[in-house]
């Protein structure tokens, strides 16, 4: 033990990336009983003498501790800087970013391999989960959202949009009715601005609800997408295009010999997942902060006011085809209790335009509310 402290003196000491290379020469050596040379050409890799050849020994010891004193195969160094994205994840960056994914989010899980069994490298004392940093976490996090099957988002969705419509009709007796406090004839109310001062008064208090933008928060924090999450961070399934670049196991190590070799199985993704802790929250974005109309991008910007002027079309269509105004006899209240039957028919009309989009698109649901999501990148010991 102490020459590898001795190593650590020299002022010579290798990175993480350079112990790949290192760890893949003294694995070969072992398991093909060669010397360092033809350990190093079979690894595929390249060999600095004057700074390696000292960490050789602490590299052997690595290796017999993570796979014993029989390895058996060939350890080989994939060495490559970035990976082909599939089409799907690139999406999901592009969308959560605004910009094509760089270098840093297309690094390999893999580091090196030994067949099928592709290993990243990862040195004891913990290390950012997302090579991207906070990018690569938004856009995972964003893709394991739209992957959560749609009846669990719904249930949740439903229960939040009915709290919502609660709180609406309960604050709709602020609302002002037209002079007179009662609607005597409708054409001459539609006429007087019903319709504008009724709409606007609707996406008022869209614009001011936090609910949804909670509730999409609650399912962001679920233990089922905490999990696919992490396990995406450690193994990039979805996200590289080959399967060499996606790693299977991992390989922990640090610079004085210990090492332990893990599969990346439900019992190890279970482990690193309870054991990593994400921040989530929502800004404002749009101008002005004005949530349903900062629909800019994906949706035209003037989709969501069109959606609420088209709820109060229907709506009134339909309280005046069930003959709702007609049925109402006491005079005083006709105007308040028509409108509120409109209010009600307009949410439901909304609602069903908006519930599938939402359910299944994140982003969907962040231009619709006008916020965006901020995730952290959390440091985990793997």
């Amino acid at each position: 033990m102490q020459r590898f402290k001795n190593y650590l003196t020299e002022g010579k000491k290798p990175s993480g990336a350079e112990f790949e290379s290192i760890i893949c020469a003294a694995y070969n050596m072992k398991s093909k009983g060669i010397d360092k040379e033809s350990a190093v050409k079979l690894a595929g890799t390249e060999w600095k003498a004057d700074k390696f050849d000292a960490w050789l020994n602490v590299g052997q010891e690595i290796v017999k501790n993570a796979f014993g004193d029989k390895p058996s195969g060939k350890m080989e160094h994939y060495g490559a800087g970035t990976a082909d994205l599939t089409n799907e994840w690139e999406s999901f960056f592009l969308k959560a970013t605004g910009k094509k994914a760089g270098a840093s989010t297309k690094t390999p899980k893999t580091d090196m391999y030994i067949g099928n069994q592709h290993i990243s490298l990862k040195k004891y004392g913990g290390s950012q989960l997302m090579s991207g940093g906070k990018a690569e976490t938004l856009a995972t996090f964003m893709m394991a959202y739209d992957n959560v099957p749609t009846k669990v988002k719904t249930k949740k969705l439903d229960k939040a949009w009915n709290k919502l419509v609660q709180d609406i009709e309960k604050d709709f007796v602020t609302f002002s009715l037209p002079k007179g406090g009662q609607i005597t004839d409708y054409k001459k109310a539609i006429k007087a601005g019903m319709r504008d001062k009724m709409t606007d008064w609707v996406k008022d208090k869209l614009e001011k609800q936090t609910i949804m933008t909670e509730v999409i928060r609650d399912i962001l924090m679920t233990p089922e997408v905490n999990l696919e999450v992490v396990r995406e961070a450690m193994t990039g399934n979805k996200k590289f295009k080959d399967k060499l670049p996606i790693a299977n196991y991992i390989m922990k190590f640090d610079e004085v010999g210990k090492s332990e070799y893990v599969k990346i199985d439900d019992s190890y993704t279970k482990k690193v997942a309870s054991q990593t802790k994400f921040n989530i929250s929502f800004k404002t974005s749009g101008t002005g902060g004005q949530a349903w109309t900062a629909t800019k991008g994906i949706f035209k910007e003037s989709y969501t006011n069109k959606l609420v002027e088209e709820a109060y079309d229907e709506a009134i269509v339909e309280c005046l085809n069930e003959g709702i105004f007609d049925k109402i006899k006491n005079a005083a209240r006709k105007g308040t209790n028509f409108l509120k039957n409109a209010l009600k028919k307009m949410l439901t009309y909304i609602w069903t335009k908006i519930k599938h989009l939402i359910s299944t698109s994140i982003f969907f649901a962040q231009k619709l509310f006008g916020v965006k999501m901020i995730v952290n990148n959390p440091k985990v010991k793997f």
